[in-house]
């Protein structure tokens, strides 16, 4: 193994070791802080229609505010830990995971998830969004070693190919 192989293997273990890490500092970490300084997601008890209509009618303070922002913390929280979760699992069975329309989400939990769960193994059986990743960097690669092999005017590689169509 050559030194520049080396060090790729390490650049790669190191870009897995740190996705790993994120996955779980966002998975495990972030409810904690999102516990710790915003409280349960579940209310203790429901508001009545009097405290709602209380709530938005009259001039905030500001907890209403930060109330929502809490609320809308701990819905993306459990919506991109589901993402983690189907892209786990459909990495985990070499099958692509389901789409479920998640914007960004999804192909964030994608792309950690394959870099976590696959350091330095390009062309293996991901799923989703790290698939589309690394089928991206493969066809720029075999792009680059077409265009170097083939001769100039030669688009379709028919010259070098001794006229067949390359395959």
């Amino acid at each position: 193994m050559t030194r520049r192989m080396a060090g790729r293997r390490a650049a790669s273990a190191v870009r897995g070791l740190t996705a790993l890490v994120t996955l779980l500092l966002l998975v495990a970490g972030l409810p904690a802080v999102l516990y710790r300084f915003g409280g349960s997601p579940v209310p203790g008890r429901l508001p009545s229609v009097h405290q709602l209509s209380t709530a938005l009618l009259h001039r905030d303070s500001g907890s209403l505010f930060l109330g929502v922002v809490r609320d809308v913390s701990w819905v993306a929280w459990a919506l991109f830990s589901l993402a983690v979760i189907t892209e786990a699992l459909a990495a985990a069975a070499g099958r692509q995971s389901p789409r479920l329309r998640l914007g960004g989400l999804q192909n964030m939990a994608g792309q950690l998830v394959a870099l976590a769960a696959r350091p330095g193994r390009h062309g293996s059986r991901i799923s989703g969004a790290g698939r589309e990743l690394c089928g991206r960097r493969a066809s720029r690669r075999r792009s680059v070693r077409q265009s170097a092999g083939s001769s100039a005017g030669d688009e379709h590689g028919f010259l070098s190919s001794g006229g067949r169509p390359p395959g």
